[in-house]
């Protein structure tokens, strides 16, 4: 079997489904490249492109009329966008507005169709834009120097629901309510100094706000009030059906419907939070919501002109995206689309979610793939310990948190243990927030607990390799040169070698990010950045190491490998780069998927 089998199986996600109910817009890599489609529900074979081009489009937003598609988009995966509008009845694109070195987040259009809203981040500020569609111009709403993001627009007042996170506490957030027409902020909800809040949707009338929080301890859902300010709280949390919302909509009778996260897996229950009902679960097969990792929040899709019925995407590291319409009244499903090819016949495992101690009193997650039961046999039974991005993310059972690359690693010969260390979402926020103050520091130690573990449970194996990109990369580097010799090789893919420098060129956005786990900018806490970057310590690699990186990464900047890779050559280290100088950070072309991770594989078969 070759390698090129995975990486022929598309990525399917659910974007949003019209206002008519008439069609479904996806997303989808069918043609190499990740595009939004309409696909009319009579006819699902005649999908029609919304977004030309040989660049990746992964957001957009339909009109209220259906008439109108906008998105941004980037070139060669820079992730300096520009917008875009496509005209739903003749299906010509033309470019909107060109923006100035603006990372895009995501963009609505205000419910009259008169302007577009979109949030982002320049090289110096984030912030809310507005862009009039009548006088082609474009105007600041608001701005900020931390990590921040549109949520929802109301449907009858002009106002947007704005996240922020708190410039006192590293793990709190707030939900600005802004008034686009004045650019004033008419309300900051915070419910506590300390918690993190969020905004999810606007009911039909506008009238409430369905938030989350973990002002209680956990994780939950709320409801809030924009009459009388009165707040609501959710009983899933309190009942134990999970500990990670990934996504909450509203009925039109004011019921709520919402994915909540346990074990890596979701589970969905619709809750009448207002009359203090008991949540009912709605089921779904062993899965997660989701066919790819960005479209997540929209995988599920309430019919508005048949609310019993429901569009979502689900998938799971054995089984890739499919989207179901699910009758509520019924509770059985069909499947509509399947991005699984008929003709692809080979075994992919299933993840087994798994736990393992480590230095202190928390269990850490996994979830440990098998070689493919039709994969060749590779001499002394190899182990590929996978790290994931992040640091706050997570290897879930579900096949947009890397479910082909880790299928890719199976069906060549490895198992695949996938370590979900502190830092990660889905298992609690106090679990999550460990990572501030200490990149590089327990996780690390978590990495090193996982090696352990596999040593202990699979006493057979001759080899364990590492492997991770972003933050996983970063984290590859960090326990190649900190404890060289416990693994015997790594693959480095986007990551990190030099927090400092790496400040020093990110946008305000990646400057944030680095301030809230480093408690502020490089000459704050020049100890810890200098003791977390793994450039100070190339001269301990003693390991095989292959970097595989991007020219265009506006997230993970290329010239600090650049300087660790010099610097590993000069100290005579065994070690490989390839760089794609057409490429950035996050989701990348089919052809470049399989070329990247055919190297890491050959490597790690050149080092059994």
């Amino acid at each position: 079997m070759k390698l090129v089998d995975v990486f022929d199986i598309p990525d399917l996600g659910l974007l949003t489904l019209s206002h008519d109910s008439k069609s479904i817009l996806l997303f989808s890599n069918k043609e190499g490249v990740t595009h939004v489609y309409q696909a009319p529900l009579s006819d699902l074979n005649h999908w029609k492109k919304l977004t030309p081009g040989t660049d990746r489009v992964m957001d957009g937003c339909l009109s209220h009329d259906d008439r109108r598609f906008v998105y941004p988009k980037d070139k060669d995966g820079d992730e300096k966008h520009n917008l875009f509008l496509t005209d739903l009845k003749t299906y010509e694109t033309s470019l909107l507005c060109q923006l100035d070195s603006t990372m895009v987040f995501n963009v609505k259009w205000t419910p009259d169709a008169s302007h577009i809203l979109f949030s982002g981040s320049t090289p110096s500020s984030l912030g809310l834009w507005r862009y009039s569609l009548s006088d082609k111009e474009m105007s600041s709403v608001y701005e900020t120097t931390v990590s921040a993001g549109m949520g929802s627009i109301n449907p009858y007042a002009p106002l947007v629901t704005y996240f922020e996170w708190s410039t006192t506490h590293p793990g709190a957030s707030d939900v600005k309510i802004i008034d686009y027409t004045t650019d004033k902020i008419v309300e900051t909800i915070s419910i506590s100094d300390t918690s993190m809040d969020i905004d999810f949707y606007w009911n039909n009338d506008g009238t409430k706000l369905l938030m989350g929080t973990n002002a209680p301890g956990d994780q939950t859902l709320l409801i809030w009030n924009r009459k009388t300010s009165e707040i609501v709280y959710s009983s899933a949390t309190k009942l134990g059906l999970g500990i990670n919302y990934e996504l909450a909509k509203w009925f039109p009778d004011d019921k709520v419907i919402y994915s909540i996260k346990k074990n890596g897996r979701s589970k969905v229950y619709i809750e009448s939070i207002l009359d203090s009902e008991d949540p009912i679960e709605v089921p779904i097969p062993k899965c997660c919501l989701g066919g790819t990792y960005y479209s997540v929040g929209s995988s599920l899709q309430i019919d508005r002109n048949k609310p019993d019925i429901l569009y979502i995407a689900w998938s799971s590291l054995a089984n890739p995206a499919e989207i179901v319409r699910y009758q509520l009244d019924a509770g059985t499903y069909e499947t509509l689309l399947s991005s699984r090819p008929s003709s692809f016949a080979i075994t992919l495992s299933r993840g087994e979610f798994k736990q393992h101690q480590t230095f202190d009193e928390w269990m850490i997650p996994a979830f440990d793939v098998p070689p493919s039961p039709d994969s060749p046999e590779l001499a002394g039974n190899p182990i590929i310990l996978f790290l994931h991005g992040g640091p706050w993310w997570e290897i879930a059972d579900n096949w947009g948190t890397m479910g082909s690359v880790i299928q890719a690693y199976s069906t060549a010969g490895f198992r695949v243990f996938c370590p979900n260390f502190r830092g990660s979402t889905g298992y609690g926020d106090a679990f999550m927030m460990l990572d501030i103050g200490d990149l590089g520091g327990g996780d690390l130690r978590d990495v090193l607990a996982a090696r352990d573990h596999l040593s202990k449970v699979y006493p057979d194996t001759e080899k364990v390799f590492v492997a991770g990109g972003s933050y996983g990369g970063f984290l590859t580097f960090l326990v190649l040169t900190k404890h060289p010799g416990i693994f015997d090789a790594g693959v480095a893919i986007v990551g990190t070698t030099d927090w400092a420098e790496e400040h020093k060129l990110s946008t305000r956005m990646g400057q944030s990010f680095i301030e809230r786990f480093f408690g502020g900018p490089p000459d704050a806490n020049p100890d810890l950045y200098y003791d977390r970057s793994p450039i100070n310590f190339v001269e301990q690699l003693i390991d095989p190491l292959l970097i595989i990186h991007r020219e265009n990464d506006a997230r993970c900047p290329i010239e600090p490998i650049y300087k660790f890779h010099e610097k590993a050559v000069e100290l005579e280290k065994e070690i490989e780069i390839f760089v794609d100088e057409k490429a950035g950070h996050g989701q990348q072309t089919q052809e470049k998927l399989r070329e990247q991770y055919s190297l890491a594989i050959e490597f790690m078969k050149k080092h059994l």
